[in-house]
């Protein structure tokens, strides 16, 4: 090989690595986590059938993922938010759920 042979060859690999690194940071954070969005109805019907009593998995499994706010609150509740975007600033809603050892326990509207 000719040293004008081993100079592409290192230059072709160098690119292939560079791309790789560039494909990889884009595959990585591509944003598959942003919350889905919903209307301010389909809020609301999510909402009104939560029942108390019901299993985390069961009342979860159809809101946007990750929630606007996952806490404990005092009483040791865990507890998650979503904010309804979808309607004017001023009337903005949050739609607060509050599990106990798997059960929801109690849900608000502010």
């Amino acid at each position: 090989m000719t040293s004008t042979q081993i100079r592409i060859g290192v230059g072709v690999l160098v690119a292939a690595a560079v791309a790789l690194a560039v494909g990889l940071t884009v595959w990585l954070t591509r944003g598959d986590d942003a919350p889905a969005t919903l209307s301010h109805t389909q809020y609301m019907r999510l909402f009104a059938r939560a029942v108390p009593g019901e299993t985390t998995t069961a009342v979860l499994e159809n809101w946007p993922k990750p929630p606007y706010q996952d806490y404990h609150d005092g009483s040791r509740n865990h507890c998650y938010e979503w904010i309804d975007r979808s309607i004017p600033l001023r009337s903005v809603r949050l739609y607060d759920l509050c599990f106990k050892s798997g059960k929801l326990v109690s849900k608000s509207l502010a």
